[in-house]
């Protein structure tokens, strides 16, 4: 399997896991100690960090995510993913709105021959909110 079908297997894996709801499963797909740069938040810190995010994302509201793989990158061990997202959100009580933007993720292939999510950052397209 080439690196970019890898990737997009590992994509869609990881949008499964997301609209299963399983912030436990989501957490397996990064490096014990990643970073995440989520959009107007502190940075999010190893394993631990990252699965408690998702968790919070889940109980916020996040309903499904699909990926989309569009530029991939690879030098050594690390490789470099940058895709587009489309989320789903539905706030408790709340009509489902969606979410557009875009992500990049850098992976470094693990000793097992795995990749594993060390860096993720995303932001959406949308406009900021008015404060």
């Amino acid at each position: 399997m080439d690196t970019r079908a890898e990737i997009e297997a590992l994509a869609t894996e990881f949008s499964k896991a997301f609209n299963n709801q399983d912030a436990v499963e989501l957490a397996t797909f990064y490096t014990e100690d990643c970073k995440m740069l989520p959009p107007n938040l502190p940075l999010v810190e190893g394993r631990a960090g990252v699965e408690a995010f998702c968790r919070q994302m889940i109980e916020g509201g996040c309903r499904s995510l699909d990926l989309e793989t569009t530029d991939v990158l690879e030098s050594g061990e690390l490789v470099v993913e940058v895709g587009r997202y489309t989320m789903t959100i539905q706030a408790p009580g709340g009509d489902p709105a969606q979410d557009v933007g875009k992500y990049l993720d850098v992976r470094r292939r693990q000793s097992d021959g795995s990749l594993k999510i060390a860096i993720d950052t995303f932001t959406s397209d949308l406009p900021a909110p008015p404060a």
